[in-house]
């Protein structure tokens, strides 16, 4: 025993633990055991009922009043004496104790807390909340608790007070569940909440700019025609080659926004729908049936009997290959589509090319030539969108696109703010109610008001808010329709329209529209 009475003479902080929170006096005193002191000893040495003046577990707490905890039965406390030599007087006093985890504050044992002193080593250790960065470990509870920089009052459930550089937050409901032991919460961001704030700056908004924009009706391109002739370099006007008719495949790049000559599609093409292969054609004619070709996708019907039966086209200097025993194609899978020489025929006219002068003359004599329509500017290539009718489209249409554009102006000057939030806010004046439900009741509410209380006598008894912009575009279209209204003859109803064109229809209808006035989640009495 001397030693520990030896070691006890270096403290000045002793563990406790509370034993009896409930102080008759509502002093927010404690009976708690200094668990450096042997309990029976403390018993024998005095003659005492719990709570009077000569029991030796009472302790006062250190913080003032308004500021003080009360622990609950069970937990760790801090315990302070006066005197060393006279722990037994009434001049003892307690401070809360430690937790092992925020997780743990809804009445942590004494034993759990020990967890991160020396006397808790083994305690199998609490759930980590955020990393070394100083980071939530999971999104989920960014936010459920105050930063280190912060002031805060913290409950032992979901509610705080959090005081920040320039702001003051009330929250309740601040998970979605209640804290539990070592798990994680999941913030709630519907909480119930009272924010009071001073900004820095203070963001203003102008009168709205209308913008048009054009918005382009894009679509996928359904099939590729491509041409090709093999013989750009005979010395006769007899030539050889095909026309090949692609179904592609959906593909992001292959839309008319998007799609030109020098697209690359080779692994979207597959086997062609459609193949005409020629041979000993002269030059005119070679561009008479790629025309043609054209002609029958942009008539609408894909109907290539149309080629097969034209003499000037017969067998075998033009022969038809399709899967379609009908030499149809699927009319309804036509457009847009999109003409262009095959990659090696075009080649020929690029500027590295080392093609012949005769084969480049060739090859521009056919492209210019080669049109979905005679008026086109450009030859060779080009997208059909769409038929209307008998009048081709070949550019993208599009539709002119409103946009508001509110530019704002941010001024650095202080500005106050108050926010209130939660599912329903209710505004109680004592003095005033509800002239058809009567008072509401509050008696007994001093302490806290009950959801049964909100349900049965706060909700019944308020009505709900008006908003005001809403509300004054009513009264205006019920002013409009009053003073242009006209009536057929003297006696009869006013004419179902008015003057500057209010309806009755329009006037009912808004007046039904009810929702749109009252807000029912935020209410008076």
């Amino acid at each position: 025993m001397a030693g520990n009475d030896k070691a006890s003479l270096n403290k000045i902080i002793f563990e406790g633990e509370c034993i009896n929170n409930i102080d008759p006096q509502g002093l927010k005193r404690i009976r708690a055991k200094d668990l450096t002191q042997n309990e029976g000893d403390k018993k024998k040495s005095l003659e005492f009922a719990d709570w009077d003046d000569n029991d030796p577990f009472v302790y006062r707490p250190l913080l003032p009043f308004s500021l003080g905890q009360v622990p609950e039965v069970g937990e760790s406390v801090i315990l302070f004496y006066a005197n060393l030599n006279q722990k037994s007087t009434k001049n003892k006093f307690y401070l809360n104790g430690i937790h092992s985890s925020p997780t743990k504050v809804d009445n942590e044992p004494r034993e759990d807390a020990n967890e991160v002193t020396d006397m808790g080593p083994r305690n199998k250790k609490s759930v980590t909340l955020y990393n070394t960065d100083g980071t939530a470990v999971d999104p989920n509870i960014e936010g459920v608790w105050s930063s280190p920089t912060d002031i805060s009052i913290d409950g032992r459930g979901n509610t705080d007070i959090v005081v920040k550089k320039n702001s003051v937050e009330l929250r309740a409901g601040k998970t979605t569940i209640d804290l539990q032991a070592n798990k994680l919460p999941i913030k709630n961001d519907e909480r119930a909440f009272l924010q009071l704030t001073q900004f820095n700056k203070k963001t203003t908004f102008s009168e709205g700019k209308k913008l048009y924009t054009l918005n382009y009706l894009d679509k996928d391109i359904k099939k590729l025609v491509e041409y090709n002739v093999i013989t750009t370099n005979s010395n006769q006007d007899s030539h050889t080659g095909s026309i090949y008719i692609y179904n592609l495949k959906p593909d992001s790049k292959i839309n008319t926004a998007n799609f030109d000559i020098n697209s690359d599609v080779e692994s979207l093409k597959g086997v062609p729908e459609v193949q005409i292969n020629f041979n000993a054609l002269p030059e005119e004619k070679v561009i008479n049936l790629v025309n043609d070709t054209l002609k029958v996708l942009t008539k609408g019907e894909g109907d290539f009997n149309i080629i097969k039966s034209n003499p000037e086209y017969s067998t075998p200097n033009v022969t038809i290959i399709m899967g379609s025993p009908e030499y149809k194609v699927n009319k309804g899978n036509i457009f847009p589509f999109y003409f262009r020489p095959q990659p090696s025929l075009y080649n020929i006219i690029s500027p590295d090319s080392t093609a012949t002068t005769k084969q480049r003359l060739f090859v521009g004599r056919l492209m210019a030539q080669i049109k979905a329509t005679p008026s086109d500017l450009t030859g060779g290539y080009g997208l059909v969108y769409d038929v209307k009718g008998e009048k081709i489209q070949q550019t993208v249409p599009f539709e002119p696109k409103k946009e508001v554009v509110i530019p704002n102006i941010q001024q650095q000057i202080k500005n106050t703010v108050g926010i209130m939030g939660s599912d329903t806010l209710y505004l109680l004046s004592h003095k005033s109610q509800k002239k058809s439900t009567g008072k509401i009741n509050l008696k007994d509410t001093l302490s806290g008001i009950s959801e049964t209380t909100v349900a049965t006598e706060i909700e019944p008894k308020t009505s709900s808010m008006v908003r005001g912009e809403e509300l004054m575009d009513l009264l205006n279209i019920i002013v409009k329709f009053l003073l242009n209204h006209v009536h057929g003859y003297h006696g009869l109803p006013p004419d179902p329209v008015s003057t500057d064109g209010v309806s009755k229809d329009k006037l009912f209808e808004e007046l039904l529209n009810a929702e749109k006035i009252l807000n029912k989640y935020i209410r008076i009495n």
